[in-house]
């Protein structure tokens, strides 16, 4: 047996004892620190770890196809015997699921790459590209059903208030599309104007900048907020799949063009501004540095 097969094995061992932390209950008194657990009988401990080995040598897992199963012990976290940030305990409860489908899907991920990264399109830019734009959206779309309800919010009534003084009287003048309640196409909210002053027309401007509705304004004019929300979404696909070549042909490597790709598409900044009507899916990108900018611009003309 060779030693890339032990290191897998080890993995699928840790993770079979992480599933039998997973199978307990951990209770919190209220002030925050005092803990309750309930613990799986002791030897299903051994037999889960036998069973995720098992598994691993029955598939010829390898440890560069195991690493994601190294996820799984955050949820020994809670579980610490010493005094632990209430933080940790988020990893008690529903997030567990999310955490095993995680590294599942790392799992099944990697071995694909692994011994077919040409075939699986992971590899490539124009495959890989598309696949990351396709993962953005599915984090995206969960990101939004989940906050249904509380979205449009913030300032994004005000900016949709300026797109529809803009498609409906052709102008920045505001007052009379609050006066008339157009917002409540969108929501239910009194929405008040967001101004400093009046101008010396002695008219109401919004204090945000019409840039981002202007933008929006034909997928409003079409579909209402829907569509504003579907071509902000599709900016910041376009986005992600331009930052996966883009950092595939500076590198010339696919796992740091996905590394670059996660590390920006992925956090909560980029996926909630996903789907809401801020500056910041459109907004353009500047790099002061004037050596990454050669490089960049080399890059896409090789291309």
């Amino acid at each position: 047996m060779r030693r890339a097969d032990l290191g897998a094995l080890v993995l699928a061992a840790g993770a079979g004892a992480s599933a039998w932390l997973s199978l307990g209950a951990l209770a919190v008194a209220s002030n925050g620190v005092a803990r309750t657990g309930a613990l799986p009988p002791l030897w299903l401990l051994p037999m889960l770890m036998a069973c995720a080995g098992a598994g691993a040598w029955a598939t010829r897992l390898r440890v560069n196809e195991a690493w994601p199963l190294t996820l799984t012990l955050v949820v020994w976290l809670p579980w610490l015997p010493l005094r632990v940030p209430a933080a940790f305990f988020v990893w008690e409860g529903a997030l567990e699921a999310v955490l095993w489908l995680t590294a599942a899907g790392g799992v099944a991920t990697a071995r694909v790459m692994a011994r077919a990264p040409s075939q699986a399109g992971c590899a490539t830019p124009g495959r890989a590209s598309r696949w990351a734009a396709a993962i953005f959206v599915s984090c995206s779309l969960v990101a939004a059903v989940s906050l249904q309800g509380w979205l449009p919010g913030g300032d994004e009534p005000h900016y949709l208030v300026i797109t529809q003084s803009l498609l409906h009287d052709g102008d920045l003048k505001i007052e009379n599309n609050h006066l008339r309640g157009d917002f409540l196409a969108y929501t239910t909210q009194d929405i008040p104007p967001d101004y400093l002053r009046r101008g010396q027309d002695g008219e109401i401007y919004s204090i945000h900048a019409p840039g981002v509705s202007a933008l929006v304004l034909p997928a409003f004019a079409l579909a209402g907020y829907p569509g504003a929300l579907a071509l902000i979404t599709l900016l910041s696909v376009w986005a992600v799949a331009v930052v996966w070549r883009v950092a595939f042909l500076v590198t010339d490597s696919a796992s740091a063009a996905w590394s670059a790709t996660a590390a920006m598409g992925l956090s909560a900044s980029f996926i909630l501004h996903s789907f809401t009507i801020f500056p910041d899916p459109a907004r353009r990108l500047e790099y002061r540095d004037t050596s990454v900018r050669r490089r960049w611009r080399a890059a896409l003309q090789r291309s």
